[in-house]
C-alpha cells in the first residue's frame, strides 16, 4: 500500500496529523511506501503506483487532480490510467467529481472521494479527522463491505454533528457528509453526473457497465450514419 501525505501550507498540516494518526493504527503495518512531505511527488508516486494495489491520499485535491508536495499533480486525467485495478482512498476536496469518474471509467475498482471542497473547523478538526481515517481503517484494514463503510461513515459524521459545539462545525460536518462518495461497481456514479447524453443514456440501460463503454460520441455517430 502506497501512502500519500503532503506537508507544506497550514490545511496539510491538519491532514498530515489525520494522516499520522491512521498511520498509528494496524493499518499503518500495511503500508510498503510512504510519500510524505518532500517525498510526496509525481515522479515518486509514479515508481509506486505500479508495485501496489491500494492507495491512500490524505492533501489536497481538485476536480481532475490529487496534489502532492507544493501543490503539484501527483496525477491528473492524463495519468489517470494509472488508477486501473487499484483501490484508492482519498481524504482531499473535489476530486472524486472528474478524477475519480474517470478513474472508475478506466478501471479502477473503488475510488474514495469527496465530490466538493472539504472543510472543517481547526478548533473541531479532530470531529473530522476521526471520521476519515475510521472510513480508510475499516475498508483497508477490517475489509468491511463498501456500502457498510459507507452507512457506519454517515452515522459517524451525524453522531459528530450532534457533539459539534461550533455552529460551522456542524455546517462543514454536513457538507462533508453529503459530499463523501465511493466508486465502485457495487456503488456506481448516478447517472446525474455525466453531462453527456449518450453516457447517461448508456448507464440507464447498462447501469455501472455503461460508465465504461469507449468513444460513446463515436458510437452513436456510426450508428447514426450507417446508411
Amino acid at each position: 500500500m502506497v501512502n500519500i501525505s503532503p506537508l507544506y501550507d497550514v490545511p496539510t498540516e491538519y491532514s498530515r496529523g489525520w494522516n499520522q494518526k491512521l498511520l498509528e493504527t494496524k493499518l499503518g503495518d500495511s503500508v510498503d511506501i510512504n510519500l510524505i512531505g518532500d517525498d510526496a511527488t509525481r515522479e515518486n508516486f509514479a515508481s509506486a503506483i505500479n508495485d501496489t494495489g491500494r492507495v491512500i491520499h490524505f492533501g489536497h485535491g481538485s476536480k481532475n487532480a490529487l496534489i502532492g508536495q507544493n501543490n503539484e499533480p501527483i496525477i491528473d486525467l492524463d495519468k489517470v490510467m494509472e488508477l486501473k485495478d487499484k483501490k484508492v482512498y482519498t481524504m482531499s476536496c473535489l476530486s472524486a467529481k472528474n478524477l475519480g469518474i474517470e478513474a472508475y471509467k478506466s478501471g479502477c475498482k473503488e475510488y474514495w472521494g469527496a465530490i466538493e471542497p472539504i472543510g472543517f473547523v481547526p478548533e473541531e478538526h479532530e470531529l473530522f479527522g476521526e471520521i476519515y481515517n475510521m472510513g480508510a481503517y475499516q475498508r483497508f484494514y477490517e475489509k468491511r463491505p463498501i456500502k457498510e463503510v459507507l452507512k457506519n461513515m454517515e452515522d459517524k459524521f451525524n453522531e459528530n454533528i450532534d457533539k459539534a459545539e461550533d455552529p460551522w462545525t456542524r455546517v462543514w460536518l454536513r457538507a462533508d457528509r453529503d459530499s463523501w462518495k465511493c466508486w465502485s461497481d457495487e456503488t456506481p456514479p448516478p447517472r446525474e453526473m455525466t453531462d453527456c447524453m449518450f453516457r447517461g443514456l448508456a448507464v440507464k440501460l447498462f447501469g455501472c457497465t455503461g460508465w465504461k463503454i469507449p468513444n460513446l460520441s463515436m458510437i452513436w455517430y456510426k450508428i447514426t450514419h450507417i446508411f
